[in-house]
């Protein structure tokens, strides 16, 4: 199947209409959209779904859930935030807050591309946004039972590290995360 390829029609996933494509991974698509509807919030999201050619691969269903149970948990000002979680048509779809902006791993690309850097006061402060969220998910705790269950990101990297043109760092893409005490 091509990279192209996608499981809804290529306007709307649910009542998100699909501004473009924004990355495309091997079990994963990610998209820009927006709300619909008469009562719509006109702010741009992100939504995150399963490629056709994984769309009904339990194990990529579980730890898109996974994912999406271990957003659900987080809030803090250096995480992305999770919107919406739901199923149509029988394929999942994942809404997060959308990030204008460069990861990081493309910022520093287009820094060395003109013969820059960051700075260390940069690095720190991008730095130090990335521990605060990694602290919060570490203390994340069960939204039913209020028993410790710290969420592990597993993937932190350049690429998941999003900067807006505000310089405040976000930390993104929970897809491999674990939580603590919760099977996967």
């Amino acid at each position: 199947m091509s990279k192209t390829a996608t499981m809804f029609p290529a306007e709307m996933v649910g009542p998100y209409k699909i501004v473009r494509r924004l990355g495309l991974g091997e079990s994963t698509e990610v998209l820009l959209a927006t709300a619909t509807g008469e009562n719509a919030l006109d702010r741009l999201v992100v939504v995150k779904r399963l490629t056709a050619r994984f769309a009904e691969d339990q194990t990529q269903r579980d730890s898109l859930l996974v994912e999406a149970m271990a957003c659900a948990r987080l809030t803090h000002p250096a995480l992305v935030h999770i919107y919406d979680f739901f199923t149509v048509g029988g394929h999942l779809a994942l809404v997060l807050e959308y990030v204008d902006g460069p990861s990081l791993a493309q910022l520093v690309g287009l820094l060395r591309a003109h013969g820059a850097a960051l700075t260390d006061a940069m690095i720190y402060f991008i730095t130090s946004r990335v521990f605060a969220a990694l602290a919060s998910a570490h203390a994340a705790h069960d939204p039913k039972t209020g028993d410790a269950a710290p969420v592990v990101h597993r993937d932190v990297s350049p690429g998941n590290v999003l900067i807006p043109w505000d310089g405040f760092a976000k930390l993104s893409d929970f897809g491999l995360a674990k939580i603590v005490g919760v099977s996967e």
